[in-house]
């Protein structure tokens, strides 16, 4: 039985809740929208059909949305807001899908990526992204040594995160082809830790996991804060974004030659 980490209907509803303020912390989100579309420009096929899943509708009219779909001769594009862990029926042969900050919270995650391949058509490319496991670690230490400090007590308020190194089994498990994980990291500079802390509430990523503990007293929360300064004065946070990518399998596809059947020695050629 798959463990349930996190709980949907919390996370659709913090989402709800700060849908207004969205837009005013959206920079991170777009910037790994366009790195997501760059990545898939450099692959010399046309996209009639593409799905977008978890990405902002007025995405799609930004510039280089718009010139990314026309040289990619997209004429459908699906964009569906995930509400559970089950992709819709009707996607299907599918030449993309850009999954957007979301398989950081995915109770069945390889589930999900079997979904995205039978979705996909032959040869067919997918591109997700989600949370590192490097990002706010400062954050994680002062709020955790703060409430130690206070309560006696440490309570999970932050989500569990994967190894990179891991995410190109889970792939190939879900039968993709050409996997590929890489990481990037992201230095953002805050005035101050409110607007961090607004940031992370408007873009919904709230504590919603599933047995998640009551939020922080407010003397708790103000040592939390000043730990924060105290570590990282000038405000200066990392972000570490994932990006992984995979291909259905495909006759076209490039294959690796079968043990035994090289031509020349490999002993030969160090020599």
């Amino acid at each position: 039985m798959i463990p349930v980490i996190f709980n949907i209907s919390k996370r659709l509803a913090f989402k709800k809740r700060n849908a207004k303020k969205f837009q005013q912390s959206d920079f991170l989100h777009k910037e790994i929208f366009l790195n997501h579309l760059d990545r898939l420009s450099m692959i010399l096929q046309d996209m009639p059909s593409i799905t977008l899943i978890d990405v902002p509708e007025y995405f799609l009219d930004l510039p280089e949305a718009k010139a990314f779909f026309q040289l990619k001769k997209t004429m459908h594009i699906t964009n569906i807001q995930r509400d559970n862990e089950i992709l819709p029926q009707h996607i299907q042969k599918q030449n993309a899908i850009i999954a957007l900050l979301t398989c950081h919270c995915i109770n069945d995650l390889v589930g999900y990526l079997i979904q995205i391949n039978n979705a996909l058509q032959s040869d067919g490319v997918f591109v997700g992204s989600f949370i590192g496991e490097k990002t706010l670690g400062i954050l994680k230490k002062s709020f955790t040594n703060a409430e130690l400090e206070i309560t006696n007590a440490c309570h999970n308020r932050f989500f569990p995160t994967i190894d990179i190194r891991d995410l190109g089994g889970l792939l190939q498990r879900a039968k993709f082809a050409l996997p590929v994980a890489d990481s990037e990291n992201y230095r953002i500079h805050y005035q101050d830790l409110k607007t961090m802390i607004n940031d992370i509430k408007a873009t919904g990523e709230s504590n919603y996991l599933e047995n998640a503990s009551k939020p922080l007293n407010r003397k708790t929360y103000q040592k939390a804060l000043e730990n924060l300064h105290n570590l990282v004065p000038n405000h200066i946070f990392d972000i570490d974004m994932i990006t992984i990518t995979g291909r259905k399998p495909s006759d076209a596809q490039q294959k690796p030659l079968k043990a035994g059947s090289a031509q020349i020695s490999l002993t030969k050629i160090l020599k």
